[in-house]
C-alpha cells in the first residue's frame, strides 16, 4: 500500500523559490525529499524564481534611476552592453641632443645625421679615432686614458 500523499503548502513552495532557495532548501523547510518539489513543484519553483529576478531587477532599475552611480554603470554594461576600455596612449615626448661646441667628438649637427653614415667607424665619419675623441689634442693623455678603461 502507497503511502498518504503529504500536503505541501505551495504558498511558502513559490515564497522560497522567489528569493532563490534551491531545491534542497525548499524541501528542507516544507519536509519532503528534494525529488518531491522537482517532480510536484517544478512549475512553481520556476515561476517563483522568475519573479524574485524580476523584483530583483525592478530594485536594481529604481536604485540607479534614483541616482546610485555603481548601480547605473553595472545595469549598462549587463543591459546595454557597455565595457571599460582601456586606452593605451603613447606619451609624445621630444628627445633633444645637445650639442657642445667645445666637445671634439662632437664634430657635427646630430639632427642632421645620415643614418647610413651612422652604421660606419666614427673615424670613417670624420670624427678621428678613440684617442682623438677622448684626449682631444694629447695623444698620449689619449693612450693612457684608453689603457686605464681597458685594464678596468
Amino acid at each position: 500500500m502507497a503511502r498518504p500523499r503529504l500536503e505541501i503548502d505551495t504558498d511558502l513552495v513559490e515564497k522560497l523559490a522567489v528569493i532563490h532557495c534551491t531545491n534542497t532548501e525548499i524541501a528542507a523547510v516544507v519536509g519532503c525529499g528534494e525529488a518531491t518539489i522537482r517532480r510536484r513543484f517544478g512549475g512553481i519553483v520556476t515561476k517563483g524564481r522568475e519573479q524574485g529576478k524580476m523584483t530583483l531587477r525592478r530594485k536594481q532599475y529604481e536604485a540607479a534611476m534614483g541616482g546610485n552611480i555603481t548601480m547605473m554603470i553595472w545595469l549598462g554594461k549587463q543591459i546595454l552592453r557597455q565595457s571599460d576600455k582601456a586606452e593605451i596612449k603613447q606619451d609624445q615626448r621630444q628627445i633633444v641632443i645637445m650639442h657642445d661646441e667645445n666637445d671634439p667628438a662632437d664634430g657635427k649637427d646630430d639632427r642632421n645625421a645620415n643614418p647610413e653614415a651612422d652604421k660606419t667607424s666614427p673615424a670613417r665619419r670624420g670624427l678621428g679615432t678613440v684617442e682623438d675623441r677622448v684626449a682631444g689634442d694629447d695623444p698620449d693623455r689619449a693612450s693612457s686614458m684608453l689603457n686605464a678603461s681597458r685594464s678596468a
